[in-house]
Order: C-alpha cells, then structure tokens, then sequence
C-alpha cells in the first residue's frame, strides 16, 4: 500500500509540475507584453519632455552649493533611527519621517543602498491642510513634512533664526527611552531581560505574560520579516497663525499624528522591495475640510554629484487623462514614477539599475455618495462600525481586539465583529488593532480616493519649506511631466479628504529596484500582490536559533528545532530544510555567486563539506497528505495520508515528494531553487572544510521553505548581520554567528562520555543511546546532567503523541535579573528546577518567598514580582 500511495503522489507531483510549466509559459508571455506595453507608452510620452542640458560651470547640485554652509540643525532628544537591511536594501530610517538620512548621509553605505550604491537623498510623508488663519480668518496652506535637507537657503522647515525645526517630531513610548534605535521587529534582547531593547515596556502583554510586538494586524505578530514602527505628530510646525488645540496653544502644525510602519520581505520575489504604510489621525479640537496626504522624494541615482545631477524620470498616472492613454497598461505599473540613470554606470564604475515609487494606499472619502475606487461599493469607511464588504466570520475572526485567539480580551467570541482601540486623543493604540477583516485591519473597507497629482522639479529650484508651492503642486488632477537630466525632486499627492477630531485615514507606498525596466517591472507586480493581499507575502520558517563551538581547524554549529512548526500567513505548514552558508565577509556578498539567466547575481553558495556536498539537509521521511473516502484516493494538502479499516484510521509515512530543484522557477530569472535530496534534518555540523585557524568566519544557519506548485518558489529565512556605519559594530541574529577556530589551550582537558560515567536511573526502552558532546567548552568540570525521553509533549494547553529528549543540567548557577512592575523577566535558561536550590536574594541577602513576593514560569525561564510583594520595584536580584 506504501508504495501505491508513493506512486500516486509522484505521478500527481509531476502532472502538476507539467501544468506549472504550461502556465509559467502563459505568464511570461502575457508580462513581455504588458512591459513592452509600458516601454511603448514611455517612449511615445517622453518626447514631450524636456531635456535639462546644463553646461559643466552651471550645475548646482547639493554638495557643490552648500559646500560652506553645511550646518546642521541640533538634534531633538527623542530623534531615533534604525538601519534597515531585512532584504537586499538597505536604508537608514528615522522617527521624525526620514527615509534616508538626507544631509549628513553616508553615500552608498546608509541613504537606500542597493547592489553597493546608493539611490536616494531623501524620502517622507508630507500632510497639507487649508486652514484659517487664527488673527484673520483667512484660509492659508500649511504643509508637515520631516525632510532634512541643507539648512541652507531653507530647504527644509526651519524657523529663520535656525535654532527650531518645524517638522514632524517623534512620540514618546513608541521605543524605549534608553536606547537609540527605533523599535523594530525582530530586535536583539542584549540585557536578556525578556523584551527587546528598542521596545517600550508598555508593550506587554499580562495574559500572556511577555512583551509583544504591536502587529499591523494581530498583537504579537508581525506581517514581513523585518518591520519597523514609530508615531510622529506636527506640534512643533509654529511656522503660521493657526492654533489645533483650544486649549493648549504650545502645540501647533495641523494637529495630526502619523504612525509609521516599514515592511521588508526577504523572500527573492520581494528582496528588492521596501513598503511604507502612513496612518494619519486628526488629533486635535478642530475639523480638517480640505487635506491632502502625499510623499516627497529626492532620488540620487548612483551617488552624489556628478552621478546625481543626471538623473531620468517617468511618471504613469492612475488613469487615462486628456492627454494620456494609460488603457494598456497593466494596474501594477500605474501610480508609479522610476527613475534611471542614461549611461546606466554609479560610483566606482558599479552598473546602475532602476529606482521605482509605487503609490498604493489612499485616504478614502466616505461622504462624497461615489464609488471612488471602483469596487462597487460607496462611501465605504473604516470607522463606521460596519463592515462593509461583508468579509468578518465569525468562526474565523471571533478572536478579540488583540488580533489573537484564547486571550479572552475584549470582543473575543461575541459573535460580533471587534474594532481597533483608540488612545484619548483618537489615535489607534498599538496593542489593539481590532480583529481580521473589519475596520482597519481591511483595505477593501475604505472608499479609496487614489492617487490624485503628481509633480516633480530640479532639486534647489523650489523647496518643500515653501507652503504655498507644495499646495499648489499638490492640487487634484495636477499630473505634471518630469523635466530630464537633472536632480530630480517629486510630490505625490492624494486629496481632497475632510479629517474630523479623532478620525484616521491612511496612505502607502513602496520603493523598488531593478536591474533594468523589465526587472524593476516584475518587483512592481510583485509590490501590487503583497498590497492586495493586505501587506501580507509568503514568508520564510521561524529564524532558528544557532550556537557555534571552535575548534582546531574547525567549527561546530548546532540549532534548535523552532523553524520546523512555522506556519506560512499563506502557503500553511511548508517548512522543507536547512542550509548552511559560510563568508569570511560579514554581508556574505562573496557567496553570492550563483546566476539567474541573464548573468546576474541572485542566490548564494551554500557552504561545502569536506565530501564536496552541500551543506543543506531537507525533509526525508513525512506523513503525506492522502484520505481514502469511499474507497477513492485524494490528494488534500496539509492532511496525512490515512485510511480506515476495523480497527480505525491510520497513516502512512512516505518520501517528501518536495526533493531536487523546484519545479517553479524565480520570475523572470531563469533559475530554480535546490530543494535537496531527501536527506532527513539534522541539527548539528562540523565544518572542517579548508578551516584556517586564526580566521574570522561568518556562519548563517538558514530555514527554507518548499513554496507551492503552482507560483510560489521556496523562501529562505534571511542571514543578516548587520554593520553600524558610523561605530562599525556587527549585530547578529539568531541564526548568525562569527568564530575564529584555533587550538584549545595548553593543559585543557577534554570532557569524555562513557560507560564508567553514566547512570541508567529508570525506565526501560531498547534503543540505543549514542553521546556525542557538542559545546566542550559549556560542561563543567564535575558537572552533573540527566538525559531523559519522553513519548509525549506539551503544545499549549494540550499534551500530543511526540517522540522527545531533553538534557537537565543539575549543576546550580547563580544569575542576576530586574524586576520592572509585575511584568516577567526573562532568565538565561528556559525548564528551570524547583529544587532546594532555588532561592531569590536582594541587596544585602535578603530571601524572598515565592508566591508571596515572587511567580516563576519554570518552563519559560521566567520570573517576576508577584502582587503586594515585598521586593522593591526596578530592582536587581540574585
């Protein structure tokens, strides 16, 4: 029977491999056609734009003009930032509304990198509002944004004495105060306390007893593998007589706060992608009738001066205007401006691709009776307490206002659908974005206005300090042509929107690179899919963990098992293996020297044993999905092989049909991801492959995924160690470390495991028992450990059939820790003994009970302060 179901499932995973084929054929041909579309389209506009010719004395670019006035403002105490690398690019971003530092960047190591260049000065959401003017009443124009241009001729919002910025400002408690980085997720817990460094300690949640990441939907998730997160407000824009607040008149700008999201995705299709999502509350005592929401950007193609001072741009709007056709263009390729460069070369002779800004989400208007965005509803709005497009299930998304299921928070199981909290001043609180389709955790319920004027000029020669210009720039239906070969500036815009006290709106975009059109197209396509599924992709397995152990001429590695039950937002239960990759260089670039069909690097080399094979290990051995009903096999994804008979159902373990390359190929790279051999897993390696001691080596342990059959390839967890450009400190993640192997010292004893030390204390089982010690340098001299088995574990509140071992480490150890509040810390151990060995001290010895002054997670490797306890707060404690 075995081998019947093996047979089947193979002949069926190459029917479908043969339909992929086909249908991989039908895409490629229908996207050579709408890109050659797009190529047709720009080549018959662009002849209408003018070309900017400067002679080589008359170029003012920004490093020549101010090149003796470079001022910088004074920071602001909260001002954060955060590098961030989760894919191939790689940008400085900052909490006051910066993407790319603008002045003061380092060129080609923080202002958007791509393929070692850099391609932007700087980019941000700017909000403009007509408001009346307190003392007149006469209706002005004023303009929020957060650039950080040169201070000098008033590039940026800048009072006229210099000493004050009127720009965005950042919040407190949106990162802890402590720290310079922005909050962002994943985030090293370098004092091992349970909560991450950059997170605020308001981000906990006591049901679950840990700290939690605010999710763009569901507490405690995130939906890219890397994401940041901040809120600004405009108080600090006193540049103009109006006044948002009745009763404070400190806090000016428009009254509005924006919180601020970035997505990157480190699946191949995504890697040149990077999203912004921008939601915008009026926070203050008075309406807002006439706002728009836009983007302003300063793209600087391949460096600076000269690479920046020839720059090109194309812009295709929404929808066919007078005197633009866009009916041929395919949606993902509208609401779009790219860029290049003529000569195609950057700094140091590097090749210089595309840049690309996709305008996505937009403000909707809910009061106008029109179908805005065409979906065939009006007026649709995600405050109303309706859910418009009917999509809230109960039996799925009953889950309660934090997003997540068996919390028994509000809303969780009421049978009626749960907004999204709001903070006082109308805001959305972080923790609680409400549940799964419904409000704003669902696009399709806003009656989105698009995109509604685009505009561009060469740098220097209009400023986004000038209020009055952005308005008018901004006006709707106001598409304007991109002067060429110049420094290019734009705005994108989206208005006109009301904005009542306390209500939110939001917009998004997304920047994208691309070797050429063709490439910077088929990110664009891809941008457009991850929007439409509500900024949610495949994403890679859970990142394992890893530890490293030199040696002499060799290194071992060794990881956890936590990436073999991720769950796919999309794709379910698809993890398939392991890779190793090894770099002498922290950014692993010198591996990637596997081609897509065009010549260009794509994928990396995994790492080779002393045998010349890969060191990659996949699935071998899996319980296949196959259900015999009525006697008629079908293939279920996701669901074992079983079968009934007398004694009930059962199921058959097969090979994973998921082995050799994959039969979907990266788009439009003429490559296929290699699966494996059917190997097993394991979770340990010994590299002595061509070791050198005294050598710095990079390991990333990476989990792979096998996709699906029908368009997804695999996704690889990222392998990410992360260079701080100004101290040039390395920080790792979990599945990254550096080693230098090297001889163990003079004298050291290695530790040994045989039969005259081992115990057999109970139980009785017939296999056999194999040590092998993998860490050395972790086991104590005299030390005592106990191997056990078990049948069973526990999975939340169940406990399943699993075979299972673990190692207890009898030897006490003594560790510090800080309580704050009741909230639980976490320990450097997780499955702690409660043992006469364990006791709590404070300062000068004092003991403390537990239950009474302290709780332990013993399982987790948590403690804390329990309710009325005696233990002073923010404490340290042995």
């Amino acid at each position: 029977m075995k081998s019947v179901f093996k047979f089947i499932l193979i002949l069926i995973f190459l029917s479908v491999q043969m339909q992929v084929i086909a249908q991989s054929e039908d895409i490629e041909a229908r996207r050579a056609g709408e890109h050659q579309a797009v190529k047709d389209f720009a080549a018959k506009y662009m002849k209408n734009y003018s070309k900017s010719v400067k002679e080589d004395d008359e170029i003012t670019t920004k490093q020549e003009k101010f090149i003796n006035s470079l001022n910088k403002t004074e920071g602001i105490e909260d001002r954060k930032s955060y590098f961030m690398n989760g894919n191939r690019i790689a940008v400085q971003l900052y909490n006051y509304g910066g993407i790319g530092p603008g002045f003061g960047l380092l060129r080609n190591v923080n202002n958007f990198v791509w393929h070692d260049l850099g391609y932007i000065f700087a980019f941000g959401p700017i909000v403009g509002a007509m408001v009346p003017e307190d003392s007149t009443g006469k209706l002005i124009p004023i303009i929020s944004d957060g650039l950080h241009d040169y201070t000098s001729p008033m590039l940026q919002e800048l009072n006229p004495t210099g000493d004050t910025l009127w720009q965005w400002e950042p919040l407190p408690g949106y990162a802890d105060p402590d720290q310079p980085d922005m909050a962002s997720n994943p985030a090293p817990d370098n004092d091992e306390d349970g909560k991450p460094d950059s997170w605020p300690r308001d981000w906990y949640n006591s049901t679950l007893g840990e700290y939690v990441w605010p999710g763009f939907l569901k507490q405690g998730t995130t939906n890219a593998d890397a994401e940041v997160y901040w809120a600004m407000d405009d108080r600090e824009n006193a540049e103009f007589d109006y006044y948002p607040f009745e009763n404070d008149r400190s806090r000016r700008g428009l009254g509005v706060q924006v919180d601020g999201r970035a997505f990157q995705w480190s699946n191949a299709l995504a890697e040149n992608t990077i999203f912004f999502v921008y939601t915008i509350t009026n926070t203050s005592d008075k309406e807002l009738d006439s706002v728009f929401f836009g983007i302003y950007g300063d793209p600087d193609l391949g460096g600076g001066s000269p690479e920046n001072a020839d720059d090109n741009g194309f812009f295709v709007p929404p929808y066919s205007l007078d005197t633009v056709d866009v009916s041929q263009i395919p949606p993902y390729a509208r609401s779009m401006v790219y860029f290049w460069d003529p000569d195609g070369v950057g700094n140091f002779g590097l090749p210089l691709g595309y840049l690309g800004c996709k305008f996505l989400e937009s403000p909707g208007n809910s009061v106008n009776h029109i179908d805005d965005d065409g979906d065939g509803m009006i007026d649709e709005s995600q405050q109303d307490g309706i859910d418009n497009d009917g999509d809230w299930v109960a039996e799925l998304h009953d889950v309660g206002i934090d997003g997540i299921p068996n919390t028994n928070d509000f809303g969780e199981g009421d049978g009626l659908p749960t907004a999204g909290q709001r903070l006082p001043d109308g805001s959305p609180h972080p923790l609680y974005p409400g549940e799964p389709n419904y409000e704003f955790t669902d696009l399709d319920e806003s009656d989105q206005i698009g995109l509604t004027s685009f505009n561009s000029w060469t740098w220097n020669q209009d400023k986004i300090s000038d209020d009055v210009s952005m308005w008018n720039r901004s006006i709707p239906r106001n598409f304007g042509a991109i002067q060429q070969n110049t420094d290019l500036v734009f705005i994108f815009g989206s208005g006109y929107i009301s904005l009542k006290p306390g209500e939110t709106k939001r917009i998004s975009m997304a920047l994208l690179c691309g070797e050429d059109l063709d490439d910077l197209l088929i990110s664009a396509e891809i941008v457009q899919t991850i929007y439409n599924q509500n900024y949610q992709f495949f994403k890679p397995p859970n990142t394992p963990k890893v530890w490293a152990t030199p040696g002499d001429k060799k290194v071992t590695l060794y990881w956890d098992t936590i990436a073999e039950e991720s769950i796919d937002p999309i794709t379910g239960k698809d993890f398939e293996g392991y890779v190793i990759y090894r770099s002498t260089d922290p950014s692993f670039k010198d591996i990637q020297t596997v081609t897509d069909g065009k010549g260009s690097a794509f994928l990396s080399e995994p790492l080779k044993t002393s045998e010349g094979f890969e060191a990659k290990w996949d699935q071998g051995i899996r319980d296949e999905p196959y259900t015999d009903v009525n006697g008629n096999g079908i293939y279920d994804q996701g669901e074992p092989y079983t079968d009934w008979d007398a004694n009930g159902k059962y199921s058959y373990d097969i090979e994973d049909v998921w082995q050799g390359y994959h039969p979907v190929p990266y788009q439009r790279r003429g490559v296929q991801y290699y699966l494996g051999d059917n190997t097993g897993l394991v979770h340990s390696f010994v590299d002595s492959n061509n070791v050198n001691n005294g050598q710095t080596y990079y390991y990333a342990v990476v989990a792979y995924d096998h996709g699906d059959s029908t368009g997804i390839p695999p996704t690889e967890t990222t392998k990410k160690i992360a260079l701080d450009p100004i101290t040039n400190k390395l920080t790792f993640d979990d599945n990254t470390v550096s080693v230098v192997p090297g001889p163990r010292a003079s004298g050291y004893v290695e530790p040994v495991v045989n039969g005259e030390n081992i115990d057999h204390v109970n139980g009785i089982g017939t296999g056999a028992v194999i040590f092998d010690v993998k860490d050395d340098l972790s086991v104590v001299e005299g030390g005592h450990y106990t191997l056990s088995f078990s049948d069973s574990i526990d999975a939340g509140a169940d406990r399943i059939a699993q075979k299972n071992y673990s190692v207890i480490n009898e030897n006490p150890f003594t560790e510090s820790f800080i309580t704050y509040d009741t909230k639980y810390a976490l320990l450097k151990n997780k499955n702690i003994v409660n043992d006469e060995y364990l006791k709590v001290t404070g300062e000068g010895g004092t003991l403390y009970a537990e239950g009474a002054d302290y709780l332990v997670n013993y399982k987790e490797g948590a403690i804390r302060r329990a309710e009325g306890s005696s233990m002073p707060d923010s404490s340290e404690y042995n």
